[in-house]
């Protein structure tokens, strides 16, 4: 049976999602389809295979819709006056040195402040413009029933540039992994497991590549989340031990194969 005519035969309603077996060539679980409304795309994600098209004629603009704006830039934000430095509390720095946000806010590519008044850590949300949107704030009190708090209505991700290949994207769950992954891919914090459209936009119109990093208990929304953005982008999946933020730049650099990469820039900074 051909591609086109075994997904016809799914019947998949509007936005649902199919995973299994090629048709093609056969390979286990590597055959996705989408049904965007107007269209259903499909693709197979094996090295070996080219399989990849849609089904009806063409996908109208309404199938986009939720994803046309890339930035909420009409969020109004006012930093709050009980927002100080971070380093006014003892804790929060040490939060930060913990779990290696230090690199990124020495570098310049974050920006973290202290709630005075809740007692917690706050990262800044900016917009491409480089304008704050938003702000995200993670308590320091053990037994706060809120532990992550977003102080604005923007629904924009939190994104900390990459220092080796910006054009790869890091998607995790919290803004301090995002902070710690930045010493070589670029990172976007959901700030929980799930991919909005509004996500969904900014992802595929900014980067060429993403790699899902989801915590162990959220194996089955990370699979969900890469069969919505391979139709996009190249999306992989890598399967953390824990968090990325617990692991420093060296282990990072391995985890994703950055080492020849960085060898390469010491090298030459060193013939400079």
């Amino acid at each position: 049976m051909k591609p086109n005519e075994f997904v016809e035969t799914l019947s998949l309603k509007n936005q649902e999602i199919y995973r299994g077996d090629c048709p093609a060539c056969g390979n286990k679980n590597t055959f996705s389809v989408k049904n965007m409304g107007d269209a259903i795309l499909y693709n197979c994600f094996h090295a070996d295979c080219e399989v990849k098209g849609k089904v009806k004629s063409e996908i109208s603009k309404s199938s986009f819709s939720n994803d046309k704006k890339v930035w909420n830039t009409n969020s109004s934000f006012a930093i709050p006056n009980h927002f100080a430095e971070f380093t006014r509390s003892d804790s929060a720095v040490e939060y930060l040195k913990k779990y290696n946000c230090m690199d990124a806010i020495d570098k310049k590519k974050v920006s973290i402040m202290y709630d005075i008044k809740q007692n917690r850590i706050v990262f800044l949300i900016k917009d491409y413009a480089d304008k704050i949107i938003d702000a995200i704030g993670r308590s320091l009190d053990k037994n706060s029933k809120v532990k992550w708090l977003r102080y604005g209505k923007s629904k924009n991700p939190f994104i900390v540039d990459g220092e080796i290949d910006k054009n790869v994207v890091v998607i995790v769950e919290d803004c301090a992994s995002a902070c710690a992954v930045s010493c070589g891919f670029s990172g976007l914090a959901l700030l929980g497991t799930t991919l909005t459209n509004s996500t969904l936009s900014v992802i595929r119109n900014k980067w060429s590549r993403a790699i899902v990093c989801l915590d162990k208990d959220a194996t089955d929304k990370a699979l969900k989340m890469s069969d919505r953005l391979n139709f996009y982008l190249q999306t992989d999946i890598k399967m953390l031990e824990r968090d990325l933020k617990c692991e420093d730049k060296d282990t990072i650099y391995r985890m994703f194969e950055l080492s020849k990469v960085c060898s390469t820039e010491y090298e030459n900074a060193g013939d400079l």
